[in-house]
């Protein structure tokens, strides 16, 4: 494989802020203590 850091730079694949929020809480192991962090787009992105 051949990579080019400028151009392969970055994500491929773009997913909507509320389904990653979704999959990020489904693989998420539960403990006893609850932080909440907000979560936001990235900028320039």
């Amino acid at each position: 494989m051949n990579h080019d850091d400028r151009r392969t730079a970055g994500f491929k694949q773009r997913t909507r802020l509320s389904d990653a929020r979704e999959e990020l809480l489904a693989a998420a192991t539960p403990h006893d203590r609850t932080v909440r962090r907000p979560l936001a787009e990235a900028d320039g992105r």
